[in-house]
């Protein structure tokens, strides 16, 4: 478990998390709550989004595009606030 009691990140629902310890490595979370503002979706998309779909076909992004606007800013006007916790693993062999 790590440091904060969160146990529902990737790391521990694929079980690297218990390989550490298996492994010899003594490892230890950090959790940072990142916040983020965009005043449109467009300035959203290109930060958030932008690289990750920058490989696929051009159709292929216009409708994951349009999948993400209409779920998550459906009201085309007015600025949004994400948050996201980041958890870094770090450690050392024992």
């Amino acid at each position: 478990m790590n440091s904060d009691g969160d146990d529902e990140g990737l790391a521990w629902q694929t079980g690297v998390w218990d390989k550490t310890s298996l492994s010899g490595i003594q490892a230890q979370v950090e959790g940072q709550l990142l916040s983020f503002e965009f005043d449109d979706f467009e300035s959203a998309w290109d930060v958030l989004a932008g690289v990750t779909t920058a490989s696929l076909a051009p159709d292929v992004q216009e409708q994951a595009k349009n999948a993400v606007r209409n779920l998550m800013w459906n009201d085309v006007t007015g600025p949004r606030y994400f948050q996201n916790k980041t958890q870094f693993i770090t450690g050392r062999a024992q």
